[in-house]
């Protein structure tokens, strides 16, 4: 079987976290599957050597920059590339596939559906299977594209189904040992404690409560700990420049920008608590590379995943500053509590790894090809 993966739009439509591990259960995909030829259309070149034996390269020179680029694309482009290739599977990574043909195709539904409504509705309709990382991803379904029943979408609503696939965090998130903690600690923030906001989808005001809670945690405990802020602000830089210059605590504040992984994973690692604050990602990546990582969770309450992992995290619903502050200094005072919330949380990450994503994915597909 030729299984062709479309990658095009998927680094636009999706944040890092996403890209990373779709990018990654496809290649634990063709290991698993060494019988299957594997062709991954992209929009840059790719170190072959670093793809399985069973994996080949499809290069689009010009990737489609707007929602008419888009439309001819999947109406045209992506369908002469599939009958070169001799597809007989494809899995659509970045929310939209094939609106012409007749293909088997898997569409993975992201959270970036309203920009390409026309061309994603239309591709859900021709879609054998539906791939979404969680439930609430079906109501979204529901709403965008006024669909009553996202089971049923398209014409043939006994055949047609939406199958969950769970996330996994990358093997290189894992626990460092002391020196290696002390390492990442002095390169990143001058030898001391910190906490790790992951704000990849932060606004302007979802920053300043981070900076409020920060503050509220600092004159409660008066010490050297710092903040780091992993993602990218260039939306308000100028904006969050100004606010930070008379900040109090702004020499305590590192912003980094998007690291590469192997970066990522060490400041995970070296973290005292990883904050996830809003749901940027839809397989709720970070929380589960902290987890796996051995490092205690504050995240956002009121989705289906945080009910799943209640016992293992502190929630805190949005905008509420200071529930963010008292978590904080509860896991800063009370070493028990932190010591449980690790131990819940390695536990969990035994669940969620690449290999049960992979038999969720499987099951998908079995319901979808005959």
């Amino acid at each position: 079987m030729i299984i062709a993966i479309n990658t095009i739009q998927l680094q636009t439509n999706t944040i890092n976290f996403d890209v990373d591990f779709l990018v990654e259960l496809m290649l634990h995909k063709a290991k698993q599957e060494p019988e299957n030829s594997f062709v991954f259309i992209v929009n840059a070149a790719v170190d072959a050597e670093l793809l399985p034996a069973n994996c080949k390269i499809e290069l689009v020179k010009k990737e489609p920059v707007s929602a008419s680029g888009l439309l001819l694309f999947s109406a045209v482009t992506l369908p002469a590339i599939l009958k070169k290739i001799q597809a007989n599977l494809v899995m659509q990574l970045a929310g939209y596939g094939c609106i012409t043909g007749n293909f088997q195709q898997i569409v993975f539904v992201n959270t970036a559906l309203s920009t390409k409504s026309l061309v994603v509705k239309k591709s859900l309709q021709k879609a054998s299977n539906i791939i979404v990382g969680a439930e609430m991803l079906q109501n979204e379904l529901s709403t965008k594209f006024q669909i009553s029943n996202p089971i049923a979408i398209g014409s043939k609503p006994d055949s047609y189904r939406i199958q969950i696939v769970t996330g996994a965090a990358h093997g290189i998130f894992k626990p460092l040992n002391y020196i290696e903690i002390n390492v990442v600690k002095d390169g990143y923030a001058d030898g001391r404690e910190y906490f790790l906001a992951v704000a990849s989808a932060f606004t302007f005001h979802e920053f300043i409560n981070l900076l409020k809670a920060f503050s509220a945690f600092k004159k409660w405990q008066k010490s050297s700990m710092k903040l780091l802020v992993l993602g990218h602000i260039a939306d308000y830089k100028n904006q969050l420049s100004e606010k930070m210059a008379t900040y109090r605590y702004r020499e305590d504040i590192e912003l980094l920008e998007s690291e590469p992984l192997d970066v990522e994973a060490k400041l995970f690692g070296a973290a005292y608590t990883v904050l996830s604050l809003v749901n940027q990602s839809q397989y709720y990546l970070p929380i589960l590379q902290a987890f796996q990582a051995n490092v205690p969770v504050i995240c956002l309450e009121n989705n289906s995943f945080s009910n799943a992992i209640n016992n293992a995290v502190l929630t805190v619903a949005k905008d509420d500053v200071e529930t963010i502050a008292n978590h904080m200094k509860l896991l800063y005072k009370d070493e028990n509590l932190r010591s449980q919330k690790i131990a819940a949380g390695q536990a969990l990450s035994e669940l969620y790894t690449y290999n049960n994503a992979y038999q969720q994915l499987q099951m998908g597909i079995a319901s979808a090809v005959l």
